[in-house]
């Protein structure tokens, strides 16, 4: 993975609201939704992370339409999961261009990290509604493939995950 898809950050919000989910069974609804759009469009998530009043994706594709649609799905599913229809969400949408595997992982730190800068939490393995409890090997939300990244900072997994944490940990 020299060289990367078009990699887009993406941030959704609901400007009307200051709290996208109610409880932990909303953010679980969410990234059973997420999940589906996957299996429907030609992304590739590689790191996400729900806070209270926005969600944070890191996702590549092979153009913005693409990565458009994969969004709008998310969108609508979620409003028909919370049976309002005046939810809406605002999408900002900045492309990022073909990434090396390292400049991905800054991205993914700077999305992981969320969580501590907002201080919901301490430490960043507390967090479980991000994509950095998969990286490290803790949890599986089938939302993100570590390997794809993780298998790019060293061949013995072992080793690679220990990088990525070593990676994140500077900067939270």
């Amino acid at each position: 993975m020299k060289q990367s898809k078009n990699i887009y950050v993406s941030n959704l919000f609901d400007p009307s609201s200051s709290n996208i989910f109610n409880d932990e069974i909303d953010k679980k609804r969410f990234l059973d939704i997420v999940r589906s759009a996957l299996e429907q469009n030609e992304c590739q998530v590689y790191a996400f992370c729900l806070l209270e009043h926005e969600v944070y994706f890191l996702v590549g594709a092979q153009n913005q339409k693409l990565i458009k649609q994969f969004l709008n799905e998310i969108i609508c599913e979620f409003q028909k999961y919370k049976k309002d229809s005046s939810l809406t969400f605002c999408s900002a949408l900045q492309h990022r261009r073909k990434m090396s595997a390292i400049e991905i992982l800054e991205c993914c730190r700077n999305i992981h990290v969320l969580p501590v800068e907002n201080k919901y939490v301490k430490y960043l393995h507390d967090y479980w509604w991000s994509s950095y409890k998969d990286y490290m090997k803790k949890y599986s939300t089938g939302i993100v493939n570590p390997s794809l990244l993780i298998m790019q900072l060293d061949k013995n997994a072992s080793k690679a995950i220990n990088i990525f944490r070593k990676f994140h940990e500077d900067i939270s």
